[in-house]
């Protein structure tokens, strides 16, 4: 089985360490910007683990056809390109370059990490035409986990906790109580803003060990939850959603009960997301 990393920044680099150490993982290919950031990279990760380096191949952008599961992480965050508009811009184009050179295996998995997920995950499903189930937008995982974290601080029961709507700022908390429900959504939602604010420049290091367990469920087949962005049928639109994980991707959305202010929330984003049609390329 073999792995393809584009962009080795923060969540790259930390991506490639975690999947070194997966047994199902035979290769993984280092797409940087060029094959010096590639090379760097493997001789990072060799610091850490000496034993695993015969997996790493410092690839060109055309080992993508090769791969069983391709992870997109290059792109601009918000603030380094101007607005969202204009960041989003950069990322679509950044993955018509990524994932239409060279076409990818019927059977690839597609994992998009750039921002906002919500919106390239659908272009990236356009441009590969690959079926809606096999393209999967991360960041919910991390929203949830954020969301146990505060409910925690605030003494407030955090199980059955779960993410649906959009990742980052229009993210969508939804918690049985539903107890001071707007500050809670507020601090999940500046979650990443207020790790800025206190180190000075984002981290996502958590993005790599929380890939590295998607891109396990995959390989294992087992079926599992995780809250990521996918075509969600009832909605007839990409969301942010928990949905079961299996060998081929998304398998569908899990059933879940939305409290009244989930209810609201969730209502009022669906018109600002609109129908998904960019993705009508589906065979």
């Amino acid at each position: 089985m073999e792995l393809a990393i584009i962009g080795l920044g923060n969540v790259g680099s930390a991506l490639v360490t975690y999947a070194a150490l997966n047994p199902r993982i035979e290769r993984i290919a280092l797409i940087g910007r060029s094959s010096v950031v590639g090379e760097a990279t493997a001789m990072d990760v060799m610091s850490a683990l000496p034993d695993h380096g015969r997996k790493l191949v410092v690839g060109a952008p055309e080992r993508v056809a090769d791969a069983d599961i391709v992870v997109l992480t290059s792109g601009v965050l918000l603030g380094a390109a101007g607005g969202i508009p204009e960041m989003l811009a950069i990322n679509e184009q950044i993955a018509v370059t990524s994932l239409g050179q060279y076409p990818l295996k019927r059977t690839a998995v597609v994992i998009m990490v750039s921002s906002p997920v919500d919106d390239v995950t659908p272009l990236a499903q356009r441009i590969t035409s690959l079926p809606r189930s096999q393209v999967i937008g991360f960041g919910g995982d991390l929203d949830r986990n954020r969301l146990i974290a505060v409910l925690r601080a605030r003494g407030i029961d955090s199980r059955d906790a779960m993410i649906v709507g959009e990742h980052g700022p229009r993210a969508i908390p939804v918690y049985p109580s539903e107890a001071d429900y707007d500050a809670v959504a507020h601090a999940v939602r500046n979650y990443l803003g207020a790790i800025k604010d206190k180190a000075g420049k984002p981290r996502n290091l958590a993005s790599g060990f929380l890939l590295a367990e998607l891109i396990e469920t995959i390989l294992s087949g087992r079926g599992q939850v995780h809250f990521v962005c996918g075509f969600h049928p009832e909605h007839a639109r990409y969301l942010t959603w928990p949905f079961l994980i299996g060998a081929a991707g998304i398998l569908g959305p899990a059933p879940i009960k939305l409290g009244p202010h989930a209810e609201a929330a969730l209502a009022s984003l669906l018109p600002l997301r609109g129908r998904d049609t960019r993705d009508i390329v589906v065979p």
